[in-house]
């Protein structure tokens, strides 16, 4: 066999250091001395020292210094292993025990002499395979059971396997049919000299002799066991119970066929959308197809139906057909909405002027044709709808209808200031007992259309002798403003402007009983009033509308309502197909004994191609297992002693359980197929 260059470099010269819980107790070394019979058999300092430590830390020191009372405290069920080191080999690795490489190295024909080749040297190892068992292998020289074997190699074999069984009382041979064809089972032969022959004369024949057949013994046993023991032959496979002969310990070792076992494994390769039908038949072949609702969803299964299956149309078309008949019902109610918000913009719109009248009436009358331009019939129906779309749009209208115009509000305080100072002069005249009506009316009317900015300038100007003694002769002395009450009336004068609503302020105005019989005067006033009214109602006013009115061209929150009712819509149109789907799949693929489930399909794109991941598990099946048993029984120590006293006497052995998983014997699986006898 060729031994692998990459795997001699992975590996070292000594295998028994990679093969893991194995440990050298016996080395074989050799020696060149023609005059010896055999090699030298000697201990593996080395290897028996990492065991002490492996199982007790700092038990074993040195080879003097060894801490015997704590590795008492550990204790193995020994089995011994020889034979073929291909068996042997061949039974580590169905055990999982080695890999294919070591494997390989392991029953590769390597001499002793070769030092330069990975290799397992001759010895006694001990293999823990658990805590409870471990084996002890005779691992032998290449050519042992060959024919033409010399003497020394023979020898060397021997003396091995007499430490073999000094550790061990029950063991395994490993030996394959031309194994045993290389035994000369008519040589005699002896253990203790290969070079010298005797001869022997039989001066009786036993046959002749007469014999005696004693009683045997008898062992209670589960039904488990008595079941195991009654195998026979299935499927041409001897399954009968074999009988270890022991002096103190007699064992017994069944046979069971496992059957077929089968297993999920995972797997996500990747293939291009060419590669996906071939692939996936060849997984079905012999499979029913099972689809995973956990973890796939309508993204993936379209690509497994459009790509693996090759049934786009029969599939998919039910559900691309309801989600484009939602989708034509989504866009005909966002019709719908717009236009019925057209319509909400109409009404909320003549509400709005409506309000306006209505809250405006006096400088809406002097306005004639012009004031009804926007007056249309709101119906109490639509009125009520708007009020239930849109609750809040009263008030924004009410907001709105206030007059947010900057020469407004500069008129509103100007005529709270000249009120103000008026009925001061009003009563600085009345209490000198000379008041004039008149020229009070007319000082009103100075104030007001002067354009005067300051405040204390302004009544200073229209209250000094100087320029107010063509107003109202024989009184100016009786006037005085000081600045603290022109500075207060100023600041009373922006509250009320403040405070006062425009509504009021216009009601007021037109209805004020001041100015008596100068309605001339009055008129002016209110004409300067209502051509800013008409400016604001022209020109601002309706910039105002449009700021609360809804906006068709881009409605945020009905977008976004009718937007997540279509995506529910859809959403639940895709679970209903997609587990329709599932289930037509399903039921088309259902043949086949064991099961192919499809996981998720992802996108997988590289730089050189794209394709599709296809995460699934896919049952397999694993061959039939021969499960080997090993059961020991034990002697009370009354029947030990009693043995020894009369070798006829009839003990009573049990079966005991000393192990930690509280069952009976010991198991292991091989295949039932390699020619491995026992």
């Amino acid at each position: 066999m060729n031994i692998d260059s990459n795997a001699q470099i992975r590996y070292g010269n000594d295998l028994s250091e990679y093969i893991p819980r194995l440990y050298r107790l016996l080395d074989l070394c050799k020696d060149d001395c023609l005059n010896h019979l055999a090699d030298k058999i000697i201990i593996s300092k080395d290897s028996l020292k990492k065991l002490c430590n492996d199982i007790v830390p700092l038990s074993f020191k040195s080879i003097s210094e060894i801490d015997y009372t704590k590795l008492n405290s550990t204790s193995f069920r020994l089995i011994g292993c020889y034979g073929n080191h291909i068996l042997i080999a061949k039974l580590l690795l169905n055990g999982a025990i080695i890999n294919q490489q070591l494997y390989d190295l392991l029953i590769a024909s390597v001499s002793i002499d070769n030092t330069n080749t990975p290799s397992l040297r001759p010895g006694i190892y001990l293999l823990i395979v658990n805590t409870d068992l471990a084996l002890v292998i005779h691992w032998p020289e290449i050519g042992y059971y060959e024919e033409n074997a010399s003497s020394k190699l023979k020898k060397n074999m021997i003396n091995l396997h007499r430490y073999l069984t000094k550790l061990t009382d029950h063991q395994l041979c490993f030996m394959s049919d031309k194994d045993l064809e290389n035994f000369d089972w008519n040589h005699p032969n002896s253990d203790d000299d290969d070079d010298i022959c005797y001869e022997f004369e039989v001066k009786k024949n036993q046959e002749r002799e007469d014999f005696k057949i004693y009683p045997g013994f008898e062992v209670n046993l589960s039904d488990k066991i008595k079941t195991e023991i009654n195998n026979n032959i299935q499927d041409d496979i001897p399954l009968y119970p074999i009988v270890v002969g022991s002096a103190t310990n007699q064992s017994f070792v069944t046979r069971q066929l496992i059957k077929v076992a089968s297993e999920l494994r995972s797997a996500a390769p990747i293939f291009t959308a060419f590669e996906f039908q071939r692939e996936l038949q060849t997984r079905l072949k012999g499979r029913k197809l099972l689809i995973n609702r956990e973890t796939m969803n309508m993204k993936s299964l379209e690509i497994l139906i459009k790509h693996g299956l090759k049934m786009e149309d029969e599939l998919l078309s039910p559900s691309r057909n309801a989600i484009t008949a939602a989708k034509i019902k989504y866009d005909k109610r966002r019709d719908q909405e717009k236009d019925e918000t057209n319509k909400d913009i109409g009404i909320i719109s003549n509400l709005a002027w409506k309000k306006l009248r209505d809250s405006y009436r006096p400088f809406e009358d002097f306005m004639g044709p012009e004031s009804s331009e926007h007056e249309n019939i709101i119906s109490d129906e639509d009125l009520e709808r708007i009020r239930r779309k849109y609750p809040d749009m009263e008030a924004q209208i009410n907001k709105k209808i206030l007059i947010n115009s900057r020469a407004w509000s500069k008129l509103k305080k100007r005529y709270a200031l000249t009120s103000i100072i008026v009925i001061d002069i009003l009563k600085m005249t009345q209490k000198a007992g000379k008041s004039n009506e008149e020229a009070i009316i007319k000082i009103f009317y100075n104030l007001f259309v002067d354009e005067e900015t300051d405040a204390y300038k302004l009544v200073k100007k229209h209250t000094e002798k100087p320029q107010s003694s063509g107003v109202f002769p024989g009184i100016s002395n009786l006037i005085s403003f000081s600045s603290v009450r022109i500075n207060h009336a100023d600041e009373e004068s922006t509250k009320i402007s403040r405070t006062l609503s425009d509504i009021k302020f216009v009601q007021d105005l037109v209805n004020s009983p001041f100015f008596g019989k100068f309605n001339d005067l009055k008129q002016k006033i209110l004409d300067v009033f209502f051509e800013e009214y008409q400016n604001w109602r022209k020109n601002t006013y309706p910039s105002n509308i449009k700021e609360i009115l809804p906006r068709v061209s881009f409605n945020r929150q009905l977008a976004e309502r009718l937007t997540k009712e279509f995506e529910q819509e859809k959403q639940e149109i895709e679970d209903f197909e997609f587990n329709r789907i599932c289930n037509v799949i399903e039921e088309k693929y259902q043949d086949g004994s064991m099961r192919l489930n499809v996981r998720n399909i992802s996108a997988s794109e590289s730089m050189f191609s794209n394709g599709y991941r296809f995460h699934h598990e896919i049952e397999t099946t694993q061959p039939d297992q021969l499960q080997i048993t090993i059961y020991e029984t034990s002697l009370e120590q009354a029947d030990t002693l009693q043995l020894q006293e009369d070798e006829l006497h009839v003990p009573n052995p049990t079966l005991p359980s000393h192990y930690s998983c509280g069952q009976y014997g010991t198991s292991f699986h091989l295949d039932p197929q390699e020619n491995i006898p026992i």
